[in-house]
């Protein structure tokens, strides 16, 4: 059977058959992240100020915010931390959205992708789009982003997704993204891509409110296997049939090693396209990194609940080492991603709306495709924001788990959001007659 599993005893069977076994942390953060194009951090603050139910709070770390406290997080650009048990849901700013529920494992990935404005970029399995949206913000609403997802169900959400947030930059397919490079309707776009997100199909064992997944289950030619293979895949065309492409990442919501130091240490050494793995120590100091029994270990992220109070998440970061010169309609202006700095701290960068009618046109090599640190105005916001507050959306991601063997893929996304009741969205309701609701991390 293909496609994503939609129904809770579906989810307890795939479960089993992984050996899934211990119960899982249920008391994580939650986490909002501002849609910074719809309202400032100052503006959050003040609302949520406004309705008494939030203030905000020094010191004390997110794992011990009082009940009706809230933090700015330390690692993400307009992302929130509340309590755990925090109604954060019933914010008539959320169901607007112009806050958006999304776990900080998952919030991490588009600052890292960190595209330049006026660039095109390439979500590889997109649906239902919530980190699609987050590069959107990061872009300023210029050049291209391309969502792909093979499931229509999914790839209906994200139609939805585009039209609330009214992402104008957002072209949407519904097809199999390793058929896309191959399609000559295509060939002009394929040629164009320059950032690629890849957030393939998983097995979902990282999402806490869901199952933890047993180290020592022996899953040899079992699923697995057979989502490495796909996983693995994916990657590789990534790597390999995008000429422009400068930067690909690599996360899934997953903690088996299988799905992710593994396929990453398969494109070390002779890496396909002249890519290079990137140490991301320096992007988001403090946070776990990889196994250690895996070339790729150090320089990857390796998130869980007990250590960095989030799902469970990895993360793993590519760029080409000649890329070709930027086209000249990109602007040289700065991206709202991340920057190592001299101390190996990671610079944040709130987002200021940008005007949307003109491009900055300059020489193809003048932007520095490095993640940017914020200007000293964006400086000023975060410095207002931490004593008058911003908020930012969290998601509490759940996992939609997809079957999907070496000859055809399924496109799904990691990070589907968790519900109140603490099941995953997809699977939230009656135990075996929900349909999947379409909330991405």
């Amino acid at each position: 059977m293909k496609g994503v599993y939609k129904k809770k005893s579906q989810l307890k069977k795939a479960a089993a058959e992984m050996k899934i076994t211990k119960k899982p942390v249920t008391h994580l953060p939650r986490y909002v992240r501002v849609d910074t194009d719809s309202v400032t951090l100052r503006d959050v603050h003040q609302y949520l100020e406004k309705t008494g139910k939030f203030e905000l709070v020094r010191g004390p770390s997110a794992k011990n915010l009082p009940p009706k406290g809230y933090c700015i997080d330390e690692h993400v650009p307009a992302l929130l931390v509340f309590n755990s048990k925090a109604a954060v849901h019933e914010l008539d700013w959320v169901v607007s959205g112009k806050l958006i529920l999304q776990d900080k494992s998952s919030c991490l990935v588009a600052p890292l992708l960190s595209p330049h404005p006026g660039s095109t970029v390439l979500d590889m399995c997109a649906a239902p789009g919530f980190k699609t949206q987050h590069v959107a913000t990061l872009t300023h609403g210029l050049g291209k982003i391309v969502a792909v997802d093979k499931n229509t169900e999914r790839y209906k959400a994200l139609c939805q997704l585009k039209d609330k947030f009214e992402l104008t930059t957002l072209t949407c397919h519904n097809l199999d993204v390793l058929k896309f490079p191959s399609s000559k309707d295509n060939n002009k776009l394929v040629n164009s891509v320059e950032y690629i997100l890849l957030d393939p199909p998983c097995s979902g064992s990282g999402m806490a409110k869901n199952y933890d997944y047993d180290p020592n289950a022996n899953t040899e030619g079992g699923r697995y296997s057979k989502l490495r293979n796909l996983q693995a895949k994916m990657l590789r065309s990534a790597l390999t049939d995008y000429p422009a492409a400068r930067r690909v990442t690599y996360s899934t919501c997953s903690i088996s090693e299988e799905e992710n130091e593994s396929v990453i240490d398969e494109f070390l050494g002779d890496v396909p396209g002249g890519f290079s793995l990137v140490d991301l120590t320096p992007f988001y100091p403090g946070l776990s990194r990889g196994r250690s029994n895996y070339k790729c270990g150090s320089k990857c992220i390796r998130l869980s609940p007990e250590t960095d109070g989030t799902n469970g998440f990895f993360i793993a970061m590519f760029e080409r080492l000649n890329p070709p010169a930027f086209p000249a309609h990109i602007t040289s202006g700065p991206t709202k991603g991340l920057k190592r700095t001299a101390e190996g701290a990671t610079s944040t960068v709130s987002q200021k709306k940008k005007q949307r009618t003109e491009l900055v046109v300059d020489s193809p090599d003048s932007p520095d495709d490095s993640p940017e640190s914020p200007s000293d105005s964006e400086n000023e916001m975060m410095t207002t924001a931490n004593d008058n507050s911003g908020s930012e959306e969290s998601v509490e991601n759940g996992e939609n788990v997809e079957e999907s063997d070496e000859e055809e893929s399924e496109e799904g996304d990691d990070d589907v959001g968790v519900a109140e009741n603490g099941k995953p969205d997809a699977m939230s309701g009656d135990d075996d007659d929900e349909e999947e609701e379409e909330l991405e991390n």
